[in-house]
């Protein structure tokens, strides 16, 4: 009778909706495969939880995100989880009529979502919660599913839409009795409200979740500590240092404990008596030596104290000692260089600013507010310095052009000893330096007990710091103005710091023939300072010409980009008082115009129009002036001209190059606007060379560089001219030779995100057996990626190589989520980061076509995936 009982239950039918069938599938899902996928998740999430690296620099995240590479290191268990409950689903799922009547399989999907959503699989997470919300309307986690979707929008940044979510979810949410479900929405809403900068209703929910019972202690304690920062964003310090007070009776991390201790004391001082104390407070942090990983965070702080107070030159150096003192604290460096980048932006010293800026663009992570914002300024401000620079750097080199030659001898023997001076300051400074990292301990100890005496008070540690800072960016040479990618003068202008050195421009040395017979890099050669001196006529034209540049263009940029216009009207003035005669006096006029109308300064406004007006009545300038609506046209004839180009294009990817030739040619004559002629002349000369051989190609683009400086269409010229360099060692720097024999290049590799990915590694089989290779590929499958399904396969590319390929990946991101996770890891593949020789790629099938069958194109792919995939 049993066994007819137990074969009865086994087959259990799941369209049947009766008790038995109810109680048995709820019963063999919920304690049997729920339970062992939930206890998978537990582990993960316990996992995550101990990766988790919180910013103390500004306001933490009720719920962390971690790096997905330490997401996706646990993938056996979440894929486990998800496993478990497909099968639960799947065996088990008594649907009906668009009703589940098994209850435990709500909680499956639910558990599936999470899984998904802490794997960062946002998207299928996303589908999963959705599916809940819209098909399970009836099941007990259905309020929940609205707070996870809203969470997954939130991951994904797409804050409108987490908003409208929670907002549906608010009803069934109070209609709930899971206490647990309320508070995971309220907490769910205050990450909203934070991420909104909505404090002040941030802080009525925090506190309305505080009040809850059975809160995880840890979770807890986080809410504190983030109602505090909310508080003390809002300036109500009293309420922040109260919640900072409860964070410390709650016996934190270190971590937590020493930032809060470093928060109340920034709150509990408003008096400048209080703010003494608070610094001498600080100071004694300094002087602990348990608190030697955290000096940054105590600099930054005192640079706070100041900046209450007005100190702005106390601010920078302790925001610089801040700088000196983050090794590891990637998030302390980047915003204590960014707010010594914004001190100098504010006071208008760009090139300083543009020096921090450059700075934090090398370390900032992707993750850091603002991101985009700040390297899109540090980009124009990087600009900028360079067109200041040159008008600088020209200025001074034509000025030491017309002193007399016992002058000259003797300015530049001053410069000389100038630099030996510093040089040997510098020694100095290092050797210093090498020993006070040696014994960082013992001079910290040396430090606490002397009175009143911490590194940064000291001169020479202050220079030392300064070189320190500068060094620590990147491989640059240790120099002042370290941020430019190269400098031919290192010490020339030392009385004025915005001349330090200037940048080496091809174009200004291919026109200024210096006296000296040959190039020397020793600034103790007298050669050195006069090389790029300009002695003849000659050179002083081609000086000034690049003076009008810079002037141009410094003004373009502060009035379009950093919306600066006293700064602007003074470059471009200047322009006109010395270059009264130049082609560009037509634009600076119309400029000048525009801005003086837009500051309501009608007479200056007139004096620039009836220049235009006057001397350019048939230019484009006059013409916008008297017919306001010259530029409708002129968009309406935009507009022509980029359908027309469009059809070219068409053509050449048609492969019609005969056609597209003529096309361009037409398109040259009718349609010659600066945004799209050089693309025509691009089109044209690849087509050329589609039909006549690549002999063609070389001149051709180098014609395109010359004819478009600084233009998309001449990056992608020098570019392609680099690679066939690349290709074929015999085209030298002189490309006009068109002898050389090269291969078609122009569309090599494209770039497709969207498409399938394979991973491709390429190992030599005298250091790596491709036999064990494919092995731990599988059980690094199997560990990570269990639910997803590869073919490893491998073939020979040349006589020592072969290349083993991990396929199919449905988009770049997927194939690069795979290659982070290989690269990091330590179980079974490590063995390859130590094979020198040994290649690891992400790349599209439509480049692995290419880059299979064209051996000589291979060296081309390593560019293109550092470009394209790793930056």
């Amino acid at each position: 009778m049993s066994v007819v009982l137990l074969c009865s239950m086994m087959s259990c039918t799941t369209r049947k909706n009766t008790l038995f069938y109810r109680v048995y599938h709820g019963t063999t899902t919920r304690f049997n495969i729920y339970f062992n996928g939930n206890e998978s998740y537990k582990e993960a999430v316990e996992l995550i939880d101990k990766a988790v690296k919180d910013n103390y620099t500004t306001m933490l995240p009720i719920f962390p995100i971690v790096d997905k590479t330490e997401a996706l290191k646990c993938s056996p268990q979440l894929d486990r989880s998800i496993e478990k409950c497909s099968k639960a689903i799947k065996k088990h799922s008594m649907f009906i009529k668009g009703v589940e009547h098994c209850k435990p399989i709500d909680d499956c999907y639910l558990l599936m979502g999470k899984a998904y959503f802490h794997r960062q699989d946002f998207s299928d997470a996303l589908s999963v919660f959705t599916y809940i919300v819209n098909t399970h309307t009836n099941g007990n986690v259905f309020p929940d599913a609205h707070t996870w979707k809203a969470r997954t929008y939130l991951a994904m940044n797409r804050i409108s839409e987490a908003e409208i979510c929670l907002e549906e979810g608010r009803e069934f949410i109070e209609k709930s009795k899971n206490k647990k479900y309320k508070q995971h929405w309220e907490a769910t809403f205050s990450e909203l409200l934070l991420r909104q900068k909505d404090y002040e209703q941030a802080t009525i929910y925090l506190s309305e979740l505080l009040k809850e019972k059975r809160i995880k202690k840890d979770f807890k304690t986080r809410l504190h500590f983030i109602l505090g920062q909310t508080y003390q964003q809002l300036g109500q310090l009293r309420n922040a240092a109260e919640q900072y007070t409860i964070v410390l009776k709650r016996n934190p991390i270190y971590e937590m404990d020493f930032n809060t201790v470093i928060n109340l004391t920034l709150c509990g001082f408003s008096d400048r008596k209080g703010k003494n104390i608070a610094r001498e407070r600080l100071k004694k942090l300094l002087k602990d030596e348990i608190n030697e990983a955290y000096k940054d965070q105590i600099f930054y702080a005192m640079a706070q104290l100041d900046l209450q107070e007005d100190k702005v030159d106390e601010a920078i150096r302790n925001l610089e000692a801040s700088v000196y003192w983050s090794i590891n604290n990637v998030y302390q460096k980047t915003v204590s260089a960014l707010e010594l980048a914004e001190l100098y932006f504010d006071r208008s010293q760009f090139i300083e600013a543009q020096m921090y800026y450059d700075t934090v663009v090398n370390i900032i992570p992707p993750t850091f507010p603002d991101y985009n914002d700040i390297k899109m300024r540090a980009s124009i401000l990087k600009n900028l310095v360079e067109n200041l620079m040159l008008v600088e750097t020209q200025d001074k080199l034509q000025r030491i052009a017309r002193m007399e030659e016992k002058e000259r001898t003797a300015y530049i023997d001053q410069l000389i000893m100038d630099y030996n001076q510093r040089e040997a300051e510098r020694i100095a400074d290092e050797e210093e330096k090498a020993r006070m990292m040696e014994n960082t301990k013992k001079s910290s100890s040396r430090q606490s007990s002397s009175s009143g005496s911490w590194v940064f008070y000291n001169p020479t540690q202050v220079r030392l710091g300064s070189q320190e800072f500068r060094k620590r960016w990147g491989s640059r040479k240790l120099e002042d103005y370290w941020f430019l990618s190269d400098i031919k003068v290192t010490e020339f202008f030392a009385d004025n710091s915005m001349s330090d050195n200037f940048e080496d421009d091809t174009t200004a040395t291919e026109k200024i023939e210096t006296k000296p017979t040959s190039r020397t890099s020793d600034p103790q050669d007298r050669n050195y300072y006069l090389q790029d001196v300009p002695f003849t006529e000659e050179q002083l034209q081609a000086s000034n010409e690049l003076i009008a540049t810079g002037l141009f263009n410094s003004g373009m940029i502060y009035s379009d980009d950093l919306y600066d216009n006293p700064k602007a009207i003074k470059q471009w003035e200047d322009f006109l008082t010395r270059f009264p005669d130049h082609k560009l006096r037509a634009p600076i006029c119309f400029q000048l115009y525009e801005t003086y109308t837009y500051l309501n300064d009608q007479e200056k406004s007139d004096f620039y129009k009836d220049i235009i007006l006057q001397q350019y009545p048939n230019s484009n300038y006059a013409r916008i002036i008297l017919n306001p609506d010259y530029y409708k046209e002129i968009e309406l004839k935009q507009k022509e001209a980029q359908e027309f180009y469009t059809s070219v294009y068409e053509a050449y990817i048609k492969e019609e190059y005969a056609n597209t030739i003529n096309l361009a040619n037409t398109g040259l004559e009718k349609y010659p606007f600066p945004t799209l002629a050089p693309k025509f002349d691009y089109l044209k000369a690849i087509a050329i060379s589609k039909l006549y051989g690549n002999d063609t190609l070389v001149p051709l683009l180098t014609e395109i560089i010359r004819n478009y400086p600084a233009t998309d269409v001449d990056t992608a010229a020098t570019g392609l001219l680099e690679a066939l360099k690349q290709i074929k060692p015999q085209i030298q720097s002189n490309v006009s030779d068109t002898s050389t024999k090269v291969a078609e290049t122009e569309v090599v590799y494209v770039y497709n995100e969207q498409s399938f990915h394979f991973v491709i590694i390429i190992a030599n089989i005298k250091e790596v057996k491709i036999y064990q290779l494919k092995g731990h590929l599988n059980s690094f499958n199997n560990e990570f990626f269990r639910l997803q399904e590869f073919d490893i396969s491998s073939f020979y590319v040349d006589d020592v190589s072969q290349m083993v390929t991990i396929a199919k990946f449905d988009n770049k991101e997927k194939a690069m989520d795979y290659y982070r996770l290989l690269k990091v890891d330590n179980k079974y593949l490590a063995y390859l980061r130590n094979t020198a020789s040994t290649k690891i790629y992400v790349i599209s099938d439509a480049n692995y076509t290419t880059f299979s069958r064209q051996k000589d194109k291979r060296p081309l792919y390593e560019d293109f995936f550092k470009d394209y995939y790793l930056k």
